[in-house]
């Protein structure tokens, strides 16, 4: 009877929580309750109701202690079994969360090339922000829509400078990818809401547009980068994943305004912004890959040498193609909604406008 009893008594008991289950098995040393059990002294319910009603006791003011503010009474007072409860508690939930957070690095890590092609539609969402608002830029600042062009000439000049620093200083092979990716895709967010904040015309939108355009450089290219440093066995598919996420990650800011119709420009401007903030937040998550790393043996770099590759007649040739083909392909998509409102497909400043300007530049 005895055994039968403690065990159905311990059985009640653990039914609470954790906490509550440390302090009652404390509480009944603590409060000095002795049961004297001898065969037919105490019947098994009675004792079964005891242990229930000290149980319910003890329960209770363990739900009192845990509402007690901190560094109250009570709450000064609370038994060591109790807070050692509240830490395991505690360091389950971090455990749990470290180990959601340990998952989808895991994911992350199987499938990069999703991540960094995701990261690259958001981040070069900056590249044509302005132009999504050319209308309002027009009416608001009083200027030519010719204007227009050279908002757009700052960011692809401020680009060519960009990544001619970067060839040249050779700063994509001293520091991390993952890391110059972050930082310039934060930047560029930075320089394209102080366009949203400061600008007034073209005197002060030009220069942030430039700014914009320098940090393009560490974003575009290191892009290419991180996935060959990922996957190079798929390095073809996977950069055309990402070229393709370039098409459409410049079209991306007619998409936000179609969303956005009533929105003022500043906010549709001011969301690309914000993609490229995720965009770096996804990036610096990520990290480099295992591949491409700088050996100890490898010589030292050295400025200038990248301009050797121009000694190779093939890679001359294809270069300076692709250098005209980027000139005409980015003046086009400049002028594409001016295209669409002078063949009549659409009005100024209108939904359909902006929708048919993201679905041509991003067909591409």
């Amino acid at each position: 009877m005895t055994k039968t009893a403690l065990v159905t008594g311990n059985a009640i008991m653990r039914r609470r929580s954790v906490m509550c289950q440390t302090v009652m098995f404390h509480g009944f040393m603590g409060h000095g309750v002795v049961v004297m059990l001898h065969p037919g002294m105490i019947a098994v319910r009675q004792l079964l109701m005891l242990s229930a009603m000290l149980a319910k006791r003890h329960g209770h003011r363990c739900d009192r202690r845990e509402r007690q503010p901190q560094g109250s009474k009570h709450h000064r007072k609370e038994s060591k079994p109790a807070q050692h409860a509240c830490h395991c508690r505690r360091g389950s939930r971090r455990r749990q969360a470290t180990t959601a957070v340990s998952g989808a690095m895991l994911c992350a890590m199987k499938n990069p090339v999703p991540v960094i092609v995701l990261a690259q539609l958001f981040g070069t969402s900056l590249w044509f922000s302005v132009n999504s608002a050319t209308d309002d830029l027009i009416r608001d600042w009083g200027i030519a829509a010719a204007d227009i062009g050279l908002l757009t000439n700052a960011v692809q000049l401020g680009f060519i400078i960009g990544t001619l620093s970067f060839a040249i200083s050779g700063l994509a092979d001293r520091y991390s990818a993952s890391r110059i990716f972050a930082v310039c895709a934060t930047l560029g967010a930075l320089c394209n809401a102080g366009f949203v904040l400061f600008a007034t015309g073209l005197a002060s939108g030009m220069p942030l547009r430039f700014a914009v355009g320098l940090c393009l450089a560490g974003v575009y290219p290191l892009g290419m980068k991180l996935v060959v440093s990922w996957v190079p066995e798929r390095a073809g598919t996977a950069l055309a994943q990402l070229v393709g996420m370039l098409t459409l990650g410049t079209a991306l800011p007619h998409g936000i305004r179609l969303a956005g119709a009533n929105w003022s420009w500043q906010a549709t401007i001011a969301v690309s912004s914000g993609l490229a903030v995720l965009a770096a937040l996804l990036i610096l998550q990520l990290g480099d890959g295992p591949h491409l790393k700088r050996r100890h043996d490898a010589p030292p770099l050295r400025l200038g040498r990248v301009f050797l590759a121009f000694s190779v007649k093939e890679f001359r040739a294809s270069a300076l193609g692709y250098f005209g083909h980027q000139w005409e392909l980015y003046a086009f998509w400049t002028l594409v909604p001016a295209l669409i409102v002078l063949s009549g497909l659409a009005a100024a400043g209108t939904a359909q406008l902006s929708g048919l300007a993201f679905a041509i530049i991003g067909i591409g």
